[in-house]
């Protein structure tokens, strides 16, 4: 493959970089983590599994929350794998 095609191909990925941001921000992805660590520490504490009800909602919205992030930093991480590779695409010509 070209030199020149990895330069179009690493281009077009550096162009998602701020679609990516919008995406963090709209997904609010670091709320969801706060709130997800707050969810984590609340299960820690005594006498939270008293309460079933509440332990099976708050486990639901923990779950929801972890799955939502472990989404988007698979996604971020695919598109810096994929950068990665362009550059060393281009180092190896």
């Amino acid at each position: 493959m070209a030199l020149i095609e990895y330069d179009v191909y690493k281009q077009k990925l550096r162009d998602m970089e701020p679609e990516l941001t919008k995406l963090s921000a709209a997904l609010d992805i670091e709320a969801a983590k706060q709130e997800a660590s707050r969810l984590e520490a609340e299960t820690a504490m005594d006498g939270f599994w008293n309460d079933l009800q509440r332990s099976q909602k708050v486990q639901m919205r923990l779950k929801q929350l972890q799955n939502k992030i472990a989404r988007h930093e698979k996604l971020l991480s695919a598109w810096e794998d994929l950068v990665t590779l362009c550059e060393m695409g281009q180092e190896e010509d």
